[in-house]
Formats: C-alpha cells, sequence, structure tokens
C-alpha cells in the first residue's frame, strides 16, 4: 500500500495505490481506505503474509540444516582429536 507524492505544474499530488492492484490509482484517500476493508484486499494480504511465512520458514530450514552439518563436523572433529590424544598417551606409555 502506497501512498505516493507527485509534482506536477500545480504543485504536489497524492497517488494512491495499492500492491494488490498495481496498476489501478485511487482517486481519492477515502476510496483507497475503503479498498483496504474489502474481501479482495484481505485475501491479498493473507495470501502475501502466507507467502511470507513460508519463505521465512524454508530460511529458517536452510539455517537448520547448515548448523546440524557445523554440529557433525565439530562433533567429528572432537572424535578425531580424542583419538590422536589416546594415540599419544599410548606412545608416552
Amino acid at each position: 500500500m502506497k501512498t505516493n507524492t507527485m509534482s506536477s505544474l500545480f504543485g504536489l499530488v497524492e497517488v494512491y495505490k495499492c500492491e494488490c492492484r498495481p496498476d489501478f490509482i485511487y482517486k481519492t484517500k477515502n476510496t483507497f481506505k475503503a479498498h483496504r476493508k474489502n474481501k479482495r484486499h484481505s485475501a491479498w494480504e493473507i495470501k502475501r503474509t502466507q507467502r511470507n511465512v513460508r519463505c521465512r520458514e524454508k530460511e529458517l530450514e536452510n539455517q537448520n540444516e547448515v548448523l546440524k552439518n557445523q554440529l557433525k563436523e565439530r562433533d567429528d572433529l572432537i572424535k578425531e582429536l580424542q583419538g590422536q590424544i589416546q594415540t599419544l598417551f599410548t606412545l608416552i606409555k
């Protein structure tokens, strides 16, 4: 939802636009407000929110996989170092 202010020969003009109808310009602030309350806009907002939630969920899943891989690498390194420590102890004795 955007309110743009455009400059013209006659001064500043407010332009009311909504992302759910990108090619449409609302004539007045009141028609714009009424549009934001209608079912079409509400449905669009719900779809946009759902899309954003799905995108964020995928980002978090990917981040979780990266962290799991880092944890596995750390655990593998710890096991390797413990093996090297055991080898050193057996050599010392």
